[in-house]
């Protein structure tokens, strides 16, 4: 989920460009239906969305003792140590602009790079 629709729509495409099947939420409320709606192996989550609403985003994610955890990796303009006590459920934290080699490294190989 990413806040904005012009970076939301630039992830999704390069995601997806890299093999890796995507699905984009811009409001919370999409979020939500998604993850209701989907499977998924990763959830990329912006942390500086209104109200903190990443929290429920993550929690959503979480999974099941008999789904399994999905890779939970927070986007953050600010610097990590800004969300030090924060974030202890995310598996990564990326700084924006993203890097996106190792967003790759985070989400594994996609579809294409497997095939």
């Amino acid at each position: 989920m990413e806040g904005d629709e012009t970076a939301l729509k630039a992830l999704v495409l390069l995601l997806g460009r890299a093999g890796h099947e995507v699905m984009g939420a811009a409001t919370l409320e999409a979020a939500r239906e998604t993850l209701h709606r989907e499977s998924y192996d990763a959830v990329v989550v912006d942390l500086e969305l209104p109200g903190r609403q990443w929290r429920e985003i993550i929690e959503l994610a979480g999974g099941t003792e008999e789904s399994g955890h999905p890779r939970l990796v927070g986007i953050s303009a600010r610097a990590a140590s800004a969300h030090r006590g924060e974030v202890d459920q995310l598996d990564a934290l990326l700084r924006k602009p993203l890097d996106l080699r190792a967003l790759y490294g985070l989400l594994g190989p996609g579809a294409l790079e497997r095939s």
